[in-house]
């Protein structure tokens, strides 16, 4: 029968938020039940301290110090108290209780009371299993608490059924927050310059960033208690030494990958008479993204929401629910959960979590520092966990596999293999470890790795994209200049062609992948009948949605390497018929590429089928109209002085629109294109204005320079420029003519100096003032007061009242 004994806590690692523990009330020289809210350092006192919510009316407070809320329970319940007046339960079975102390001199851990402690000799702490007639201080455990413990708390909240009833709720949040983000924004990621401070300086600076999200989340926590029994749980800021651990081997040294330095937890409270609900759980997390007015008050934002319900993290099958906020522009995590899920975080299923969260980090290190012998001791601590371990990913998903393979180290290969490390596992770049090992010329750990990738079924490499990058790895090892390597090749060859059924869908995997080397290896290594018969088939793209010769498949690589090599497969030895096109006979599919800005493969086709110099015009204008600026650059490098010469003037006065865009883009090499084409630089339709007046409007100095240049229009860019406070622009258009004195009208906005008055810019009237305007005349003071421009009437009668002291002189 198991029983719980109680030991002194000399530190606060040593507990976690939401564990149950014994404080000792000196005043009444009785130990009493409490829950750990708070670990950490605080405002009011130095030091590492530990905040409390006492059972009974006990305390001294609420959670909040001196102004400061560190957690939230009732008046009088809150208490902060250092780790020596603090006992933590230690399971033990009562036959160890009364064994014979060895004798060895030590006091077995468990009796051990730190010295700021209370006296030893005081009431021993209470069994929190005994009846109350046993022990009359003793803390009952709740029916829910003791039913959590007998079966899963998923099993409390109706079973996988009833969570995937929630899918919809689950949708809605997370369409809610992603509405909240901006195009183009990392929802994820701490600032770029935090790399360059480092992450011992993020740490410090992540107080201020810390206090911020604490408000929130208290206040988020008022709002919800109108409907829920929610409590907020702060979390101290992470450590320097899990930090730098996680950095390390997790991201690859990029701190700004850091998303739990500043964290929280929001815990759903329940009673016997309220069990856990996931519907009253998912209408707080409703009310959590609908209190954006909250959020805004300290310019914060929810930018993820990750729902671990639905989708449980690791082998224990962990769940929460993950929010990350925005303060400012720095990542905080606020957790939501069950209270019995936070209790169950003393549990043996979070233990699991976190043993083998913490075993596959330190795996992945002693991987990347190549150290057998450490990857040898995480994986035998870890057997429940092995395999989950072994193939576990860093931020480029590379596995321990990976590593092992680039360090060639053996040792280190047959600790993973036994523990179950997938050969096939691809990284990031759909690179398998075989391919490190490969090209860091390691060819023992090589063959090692080609011997388990020959052992398994076929039906297992024949899988995408595994079965085309293996090609790859089969040209590498062709073209291998090590000796050893090239022993290898035939038993490469052998792997090669088992991931295909037959050799036409072999062969067209070669050309679609581009991979050149992997052909020539077809070439050399298998029977021309073989590769023959395979070039013979016409196959189907699904994607293009039409028949394919090989030709077509290396054009669709996009690869013009590829293209040429199957276009004249005699030059690489390969001795078969001149290669051929069916689907890009169609002019649409090319027209097609053309319009979706498919470079590459248009650069592969132009390599073996270039078009007519009037075609090449007809689709320089096409990638015009669809706004594809690298295509067009593409067809205007690859079709020279032919393409200007079949251009007409509609065509021309087409690519001028274009022009307009790519100004404003600052797209200087597509405007030389088209000054060199001849386009006319001032064209433009019935609305819209020239490419160097958009240029100035969105303060492209380089393309405003371009054009002016070239002798683009200068009449109206200025004041845009000066309108919009482009000071570099408009320098650059007064150095090349543009008329400062310029007017359109009889109003005073109606000009240079006008413009720089009405949206108040003293910068730009001393600038034109430079280049010969005359910016402070009564006039324009007097619209200058119109205007109420403050800053430009304090220069203009700063400069009239010098002007007047120097003519009294």
């Amino acid at each position: 029968m198991a029983t719980k004994t109680w030991t002194s806590v000399s530190a606060i690692g040593h507990l976690s938020l939401g564990q149950n523990v014994l404080f000792y009330l000196g005043d009444a020289k009785e130990w009493v039940a409490g829950i750990v809210r708070f670990l950490g350092t605080t405002d009011f006192i130095e030091g590492e301290w530990i905040g409390l919510e006492l059972k009974e009316a006990h305390g001294k407070n609420d959670g909040e110090v001196k102004g400061k809320r560190y957690f939230t329970c009732q008046p009088k319940h809150g208490v902060f108290t250092k780790p020596g007046m603090v006992r933590a339960a230690l399971a033990q079975s009562r036959t160890t209780t009364h064994r014979k102390q060895k004798r060895t001199g030590r006091l077995r851990p468990e009796i051990v009371v730190a010295e700021e402690g209370p006296p030893a000799n005081q009431t021993p702490p209470p069994d929190l299993h005994s009846e109350p007639s046993q022990s009359p201080g003793a803390v009952q455990s709740m029916p829910l608490q003791a039913k959590a413990k007998k079966r899963e708390l998923i099993d409390l909240l109706g079973g996988e059924d009833e969570v995937a009833k929630h899918k919809k709720a689950s949708r809605d949040v997370q369409q809610k927050v992603n509405q909240m983000l901006k195009e183009g924004e990392d929802p994820a990621s701490q600032p770029a310059i935090f790399q360059g401070i480092g992450l011992q300086r993020m740490l410090h600076m992540a107080e201020h960033f810390k206090q911020e999200f604490d408000k929130i989340c208290w206040e988020l926590e008022k709002r919800l208690k109108d409907h829920h029994d929610v409590s907020y749980t702060a979390a101290p800021i992470k450590s320097f030494a899990s930090a730098s651990s996680k950095v390390s081997t997790e991201y690859h040294g990029n701190c700004t990958q850091l998303k739990d330095v500043v964290r929280g937890t929001m815990v759903i409270n329940s009673t016997e008479e309220h069990p856990p609900s996931l519907r009253d759980a998912y209408d707080i997390l409703r009310k959590l993204v609908a209190a954006d007015d909250i959020l805004r008050k300290v310019n914060a934002r929810f930018s993820r929401f990750s729902d671990r319900y639905q989708k449980p993290v690791g082998a224990s099958k962990y769940r929460d629910w993950l929010f990350l906020i925005k303060v400012g522009d720095f990542i905080c995590e606020l957790q939501v959960n069950f209270k019995e899920a936070v209790e169950v975080k003393e549990a043996e299923q979070h233990k699991d979590y976190e043993m083998e969260r913490l075993g596959t980090r330190k795996l992945l290190e002693a991987s990347m520092s190549n150290d057998p012998s450490m990857v040898q001791l995480l994986l035998s601590s870890g057997r429940v966990h092995q395999k989950t371990m072994a193939n576990t990913r860093d931020c480029h998903g590379y596995t321990p596999l990976h590593y092992a393979a680039r360090h060639g180290s053996m040792a280190m290969l047959e600790h993973l293999l036994p523990a179950g490390a997938d050969v096939l596992a691809l990284d990031r770049e759909g690179f398998p470890a075989i391919h490190h090992a490969l090209q860091a010329s390691h060819p023992k750990v090589t063959e090692r790795l080609l011997d388990e990738m020959l052992k398994l079924p076929a039906a297992k490499l024949r899988k995408e994209p595994l079965a085309s990058r293996i090609q790859g790895v089969w040209g590498a090892a062709h073209q291998a200049s090590n000796p050893a390597m090239q022993g290898l090749v035939e038993r490469f060859t052998e792997l090669a062609k088992k991931c295909y059924t037959v050799a036409s869908v072999h062969l067209h995997a070669i050309a679609h992948s581009g991979d050149v080397s992997a052909m020539r290896a077809a070439f050399a290594r298998l029977p021309p009948e073989y590769v023959v018969l395979g070039w013979d088939v016409r196959g189907y793209d699904p994607v293009e949605g039409g028949d394919t010769e090989m030709l077509d498949l290396a054009i669709l690589s996009g690869s013009a390497a590829m293209a040429k090599m199957v276009q004249d497969p005699e030059v690489h030895e390969g001795d078969l018929q001149l290669g051929c096109i069916h689907m890009h006979k169609d002019p649409q599919q090319i027209r097609k590429a053309v319009r979706h800005g498919q470079v590459a493969r248009f650069r592969a086709y132009h390599k073996v089928k270039p078009p007519d110099a009037a075609t090449m015009a007809a689709l320089l204008v096409e990638a015009c109209e669809t706004e594809q600026l690298q295509m067009a650059f593409e067809l205007w490098t690859l079709g020279g002085d032919s393409v200007q010469e079949a251009l007409g003037t509609e065509a021309k006065e087409k690519l001028a629109e274009l022009g307009g865009r790519a100004a404003a883009l600052g797209h200087v090499d597509y405007l030389q294109l088209l000054v060199d084409a001849g386009v006319p630089l001032d064209h433009c339709m019935e609305g819209s204005r020239s490419m160097i007046i958009r240029a100035a409007s969105a303060g492209r100095t380089q393309a405003v320079e371009l054009l002016a240049t070239a002798r683009a229009d200068l009449t109206t860019a200025l004041p845009e420029a000066i309108g919009c406070g482009h000071g570099a622009a408009a320098e650059a258009l007064l150095r090349r003519r543009a008329d400062p004195h310029e007017t359109w009208g009889d109003e005073p906005w109606e000009s240079v100096v006008g413009q720089a008055i009405m949206t108040n810019r003293p910068e730009m009237l001393r600038l034109l003032a430079d280049h010969g305007a005359e910016s402070y005349t009564q006039e324009h003071l007097v619209f200058a007061e119109e205007e109420q421009a403050a800053e430009c009437l304090e220069l203009m009668r700063s400069h009239r009242a010098k002007g007047t002291q120097l003519e009294d002189q």
